[in-house]
């Protein structure tokens, strides 16, 4: 309309939406009697063709998800019938009404308290009435959900157990969609995950694997997400006991309301779903500096006195051994631990003497440096940390930088967007080889 051409990009719908067309006189009108409105347009396209150099493609590829969330509806959809699927929403609204959104130059709204809204069919239908999800009442539903969105940063869909129409209503509604489902049970898909997939093809999905207070370290996450390869990525979260306490609907209801008058602790795993959904998660990255890194544990220790959380971590060298180790324990004792045992391991000289080699590339054959490792982490894979990690190596064949984010989901930085669009094309994460071997 502006230059009079064709427009240059497609606009896909991810959920139900309503298109609006403004005549090209209208608009000329609008100019004439409101001239500010030519220079908020020109303000705005300046700041978008300004964004889009300013993000180099590296960034993009170091994870599939966007750099800055902006999820106004959010469905949650049950994988079996035993998921406490009420409590988890409880959890994550009580969560999100106490997380902030920073005031930003593209968001000029602050995600506060009351600025969450939970829904589920029963309390639908007892606000609009029993009928209201029936066919002849979609235009009033619609309405109803659409003036509920303007006025709540997020709104929190909780779908039913079976495909209902309200399950069906919520998916088509969201922006982002929760699969939700028990890390202790077999990854077999869900009765409604595929009408899911084929109703809301376009939408994001989110893999969230809850498990029990006290329970071992995630395992086996490869298997669930080959099974859904319709699905972004995947979260781990931590339940305190009271989620899976059995109790009616109605006294569910009368915990959660006492749960509710209470701040959440923000180093919770909710807590960093709920920054997750909401743009503003923490992330840390740790660098390299051999035996200096050293320091790293003193300084995430340093970071949680602070009170702040760390939601996602990064690291190189020493940094990504330092920072898988922090995202695969989630306790400082224990990490200390075992970075006091692997420091030791690795300052034997007899084991630097054994490890020498001819130096095409390197003095020392990093065969020892592999088994220490190994020891360490075992047969942990990436997919099975508590936090979202990534980590960046040098491919000395082909002289360039190789982001790791998934067991075999690899960037490297010439090439990306090819290697990029291979590896989602295949969906597929493999669980042949242990994630943290290193390649002398």
């Amino acid at each position: 309309m502006v230059t009079q051409t064709p427009r240059s990009t497609t606009v896909m719908a991810v959920r139900d939406s309503e298109l609006a067309k403004l005549p090209e006189g209208l608009f000329n009108a609008i100019k004439l009697r409101f001239p500010i409105v030519v220079t908020r347009l020109i303000n705005l396209l300046g700041h978008r063709i300004l964004g889009s150099w300013k993000k180099p493609s590296v960034s993009r590829a170091i994870d599939t998800r966007p750099s800055q969330n902006n999820f106004s509806t959010v469905a949650i959809v049950p994988i079996s019938d035993d998921v406490p699927l009420t409590a988890f929403t409880y959890e994550l609204y009580h969560s999100l009404c106490v997380c902030a959104l920073y005031v930003t130059e593209e968001s000029e709204f602050v995600l506060g308290t009351g600025a969450t809204l939970r829904l589920t069919s029963d309390v639908i239908r007892k606000s609009l009435g029993s009928s209201i999800l029936d066919t002849n009442n979609e235009y009033r539903l619609t309405s109803w959900l659409a003036q509920q969105e303007d006025q709540h940063g997020i709104v929190l869909y909780q779908c039913d157990h079976n495909l209902t129409a309200w399950t069906q209503r919520c998916v088509r509604q969201a922006d982002c969609i929760l699969i939700v489902g028990l890390a202790d049970k077999e990854p077999h898909i869900g009765k409604i995950e595929k009408e899911v997939e084929r109703l809301a093809i376009r939408t994001q999905k989110e893999l969230v694997l809850l498990h029990r207070e006290g329970a071992d370290r995630p395992k086996n996450t490869v298997a669930w997400l080959n099974n859904r390869t319709w699905v972004s990525s995947h979260h781990h979260i931590q339940c305190s006991k009271r989620m899976f306490s059995r109790r009616s609907q109605y006294r569910v209801n009368e915990l959660y309301n006492k749960v509710l008058m209470s701040e959440p602790n923000i180093h919770s795993d909710f807590s960093r779903m709920a920054r997750w959904l909401s743009g503003t998660s923490v992330g840390l990255v740790l660098g390299g500096g051999g035996a200096r890194g050293a320091a790293h544990v003193g300084m995430i220790k340093a970071v949680l006195e602070a009170g702040i959380p760390i939601d996602m971590v990064g690291g190189v060298s020493i940094g990504a051994f330092m920072g898988a180790l922090w995202c695969m324990e989630k306790n400082v004792t224990t990490m200390t631990q075992k970075a006091r045992e692997w420091s030791k391991k690795m300052t034997q000289w007899w084991r630097q003497m054994l490890d020498l080699t001819y130096p095409v590339t390197s003095m020392f054959s990093g065969r020892d440096f592999n088994t220490t490792i190994q020891r360490t982490f075992g047969e942990t894979h990436l997919e099975d940390l508590w936090l979202p990690y990534f980590t960046i190596s040098t491919d000395i064949t082909d002289s360039c930088m190789r982001v790791h984010t998934h067991v075999t989901r690899t960037y490297k930085k010439c090439g990306l967007e090819e290697q990029a669009n291979q590896t989602q094309e295949q969906g597929h994460y493999s669980h042949t080889s242990p994630s943290f071997k290193i390649s002398p």
